[in-house]
């Protein structure tokens, strides 16, 4: 990830995931030595040992304690460890008591106790440790942006929510009908693009193609680029950054020239994609239909109207399907105020609604649809279709989510949460183009599992 420098993404999770193998261990074999009682070595604990160490690891990703999004050392983020390591005890726990008779007696006793104890308070040191670093190295990157003006305060926008504003300096077209005031960190013209670049060591540059003047200066770029300097496209930076696609950036010619969007052509991928779909919606439907009879009575016994809510939707390439969902409002709420957007506190939601809404139960019914070919279990959320026609009108290429099968569950879904105005459409579009065009099993495994956690998280309307 270029704004930590050399530090990537993935060396980050590595060093985070060495540091929880090691905590882990020195957490029992200090314990070991302080009681005396057991050998430091035994062939019958590496097993179990094993599985300990795999939970550990699992709950510890599950809950998010590897998340590179984390700019400070949040109250959010050290909650994600405690319930990270109260999940591994309970599981633990629960291992324990099934298979007790196996279980080797130094894994049997209270040292394990005060273990997993010790190793909650490694892995929050740890990563403290490791967050004051990356804050350490932030400050030192800097970063220069050349674009035209409107895009360099929609970058400045979108940097100084995240917290990085100070890093970034702007290059770009003067015109005195541009307040320059508001451009914070704003050093010059493209045509000072030489000289700036000599000013002082930057950590990478990060260009607009539809700039008119850079192409006047890409002998200078691309000399800069042997010397070591990175570049990239906004659009680039943005998926390599932050995972989505900035829609300002964009036009017809990086749709037509941009690589990846394979899940719009490609058979193997779609049938694949398909297999899976109905696999894992005829498995949840089995296990949730006890749970879906139950909500449906409550539902009924609560307010006056049926159980199931219908709606027609928006699907892939246009195609208008009738999607099911338990009903959360009271009937006839989407003509009431608010319409179809719904806010925290909404008044339209039953009790029973906002239960089930947080756990996202009232998704349940949406696995007709998946059976039937009319979504899939991750893709971009179906929109009502009063709502498709203002979002076609406002937000440009808005279309191109259509290009693929709506989801139950999707990337805008657990990076943004819940929308209520065009505004808010607009982030949701940059992140289910970045899904559309890196899709991958990798991906989808990674919107479950973020899904999970948001569902135990009890985020929700």
């Amino acid at each position: 990830m270029a704004i930590y420098g050399k530090l990537d993404k993935r060396s980050y999770q590595r060093i985070l995931v060495l540091f929880d193998i090691i905590g882990f261990f020195m957490s029992i074999y200090l314990m070991i030595v302080i009681t005396g009682r057991y050998p430091l070595i035994s062939t019958e604990n590496i097993l179990p040992f094993s599985y300990l160490i795999g939970i550990t690891i699992s709950f510890m990703y599950l809950w998010g304690t590897y998340s590179w999004f984390v700019p400070a050392f949040t109250w959010a983020f050290k909650r994600r460890i405690f319930l990270a390591n109260i999940s591994i005890f309970c599981c633990w726990t629960i291992i324990n008591f099934m298979v007790k008779e196996n279980i080797p007696p130094l894994l049997d006793s209270r040292i394990i106790v005060v273990s997993m104890t010790m190793f909650a308070g490694f892995s929050y040191f740890s990563r403290n440790l490791l967050f004051e670093r990356l804050k350490r190295q932030i400050d030192n990157n800097l970063f220069l942006v050349v674009a035209r003006f409107d895009s360099c305060m929609h970058f400045l926008e979108d940097v100084e929510k995240l917290g990085f504003g100070k890093n970034f300096y702007y290059v770009c077209d003067s015109d005195t009908s541009y307040r320059f005031e508001e451009l914070k960190n704003y050093v010059g013209e493209p045509g000072d693009l030489p000289r700036i670049l000599k000013q002082r060591r930057w950590a990478g540059v990060i260009v607009s193609l539809g700039t008119e003047d850079l192409r006047f200066h890409s002998q200078t770029l691309m000399e800069q680029k042997f010397q070591g300097l990175s570049l990239y496209t906004i659009s680039d930076y943005y998926e390599l950054n932050w995972l989505r696609v900035p829609l300002y950036a964009l036009d017809r010619a990086w749709f037509a020239f941009s690589s990846g969007f394979v899940i719009c052509h490609n058979n193997f991928w779609l049938r694949f994609k398909r297999l899976i779909d109905i696999s894992c919606s005829i498995l949840i439907g089995v296990v949730a239909a006890p749970i879906l009879l139950l909500v449906g009575i409550l539902i009924c016994i609560e307010t006056p109207g049926g159980a199931i809510y219908t709606q027609e939707r928006m699907g892939m390439n246009g195609k208008v399907f009738t999607m099911y969902k338990l009903r959360s409002m009271f009937v006839g709420a989407e003509v009431q105020e608010g319409g179809y957007w719904t806010s925290v506190g909404d008044k339209r939601i039953t009790r029973i609604g906002r239960l089930i809404r947080k756990f996202r139960l009232d998704e349940i019914p949406q696995l007709w649809n998946i059976l039937k070919g009319d979504m899939s279990l991750i893709g971009p959320r179906p929109e009502a279709l009063d709502l498709v026609k203002i979002y076609e009108k406002q937000i440009p290429f808005y279309n191109t989510r259509h290009l693929v099968k709506p989801g139950v569950t999707g990337w805008a879904q657990v990076m943004y949460g819940y929308g209520n105005s065009v505004n808010h459409s607009v982030d949701k579009l940059e992140y289910d183009l970045y899904y559309i065009k890196n899709f991958s099993l990798i991906l989808d495994l990674n919107i479950i599992i973020k899904t999970i956690r948001v569902v135990f998280g009890r985020k929700g309307l």
